[in-house]
This record gives C-alpha cells, structure tokens and sequence, in this order.
C-alpha cells in the first residue's frame, strides 16, 4: 500500500507561507480557481517540486506507471489511438498475470456505467445505439483500441475522439487495471483535469465511478459547481492582505 500523508506547499508558486495539506484514505478534494496553485499542487504530489515537502507512507512499486497514479493533461496512457505503454505495461512485471479478456470486460463494464446517461439522454450515441450495454471494446494485437456495437458490430471509435469521452475511456481503463492486478496494486489516484468539461449528467456519473476506484484519491478541480464546493476537504483562496495564495480547510 503506497498514500501520500502531508503536503507543505509554503513558499512554493502562489503559496504563502503556512499552507499545509494532510491526506487521509477515501476523497480529499481541493477546489480552487485558476491560477490560485492547484497545478503547484499537482507538481509537487508528482515530485516534480524539489523544495515541496511531501510525506508518504509505504513503498511505490517501481512498475508502476505514472499515468496509473496522475491524471493531467495527457488523457491517455502512450497517447493518439494505439496504447503502447498500456500492452507494455501489462506483459511486465506484477501486470502480467492480467487476464486480457477480463481486463478487456472490466474497461467495457467502465464505459457501459458511465454512458448510460449518454445513449439515454441526447447525444452522438443516442440514435446510434439503444443501449450502453450495446458498447463493447476490444485490445488488438498491434495495442489499438476497436470500440463497437455489440450487436451490429458498427465502429464506435469516433465516439471517443472528444476530451469528455476520451476522459471516460480513460478512467475505465484506469479502474480495470487496478481491479485486475493483484491486491497488492493500492496506490493514490491524483486527479488534476478539467472535468467541466463534462456535461452534469455524465459528470454525476464520472464521480461516482471515481469515488470507486482507489483506496485514495486527491481531485484537484474548479469550484465550478456550489454543491461539489460544499463537500470540498481544501478550498484555495486569495489571500487580500499579501496576494498570495492560501490553503482553507473546511
């Protein structure tokens, strides 16, 4: 088991001094507007912030990758349409004993819970199919991804170029690893990407999904939402007197 315990971000990008951040199992979420140090946040938790202070508890296997535990700017493991660095990772160490065809069910399982609301609502899915349950995604040997219909065997891939949905295709992967490999996989999951761009039913659906994936999870997000602010662990405000930014517990 690998968690991330306390975080002092004093002095660091916007911060000033006395900024401290303690994480605990189950959700923290830190909600901030742009610019006020999320990212600084991020950076740190990912050891890119040398003068960060940062304490954790447990080892991190060496095989596991990045993108696993950080989800930023780069939605997909290896990038573009192929998934080279998913195949390499799962021929590799603790990942080898992955059973593909369970593996490829459990990431169909993924997009079929989170989509539901898609194909039931308005979207580019409605009309198409009748049902998340048609959705079916398959790993060719080469590493690409073939998303289709089920039942008519349509391709189903174009469906998957917009950021919302490549960000869904994403966290079913994510979830399918860490509940195919051995128990021994417990690591964080840091979340610093724009979910606003999700419409609120499907960003309902996303979090629930989420909250379900990993025995911690830090989500960094915008307070683009009063509910979401209100269940909020952190929230980073400007702080009037020296314009830096400051971390409030609530």
């Amino acid at each position: 088991m690998y968690r991330f315990r306390k975080l002092d971000v004093s002095g660091l990008g916007p911060f000033g001094e006395g900024n401290v951040l303690r994480f605990r199992d189950g959700l923290t979420l830190i909600c901030g507007g742009n610019g006020l140090g999320k990212t600084t946040i991020a950076r740190a938790l990912r050891g890119n912030t040398p003068d960060a202070r940062l304490e954790h508890a447990g080892c991190l296997d060496p095989c596991v990758p990045d993108w696993l535990i950080y989800f930023e700017e780069a939605l997909l493991p290896g990038g573009g349409d192929r998934y080279t660095a998913l195949t390499d990772l799962l021929t590799t160490g603790v990942f080898s004993s992955v059973d593909w065809r369970l593996f490829e069910e459990a990431i169909t399982l993924g997009l079929r819970e989170m989509l539901e609301v898609k194909v039931l609502g308005t979207s580019k899915f409605s009309g198409v199919i009748s049902s998340s349950q048609q959705i079916e995604l398959k790993i060719e040997e080469d590493g690409c991804l073939s998303i289709t219909d089920s039942i008519t065997g349509q391709d189903l891939n174009w469906g998957f170029r917009a950021q919302g949905e490549r960000m869904v295709l994403y966290l079913a992967i994510n979830r399918a690893i860490r509940s195919q490999v051995s128990t021994e996989l417990d690591v964080p999951f840091v979340i610093d990407a724009n979910l606003s761009v999700l419409d609120m039913d499907l960003l309902s659906k996303v979090m629930e999904f989420i909250e379900g994936m990993a025995g911690q999870i830090i989500l960094l997000e915008r307070c683009f939402d009063r509910d979401r602010l209100s269940l909020a662990t952190y929230e980073i405000r400007p702080d009037s007197g020296s314009g830096k930014s400051m971390i409030v517990e609530r």
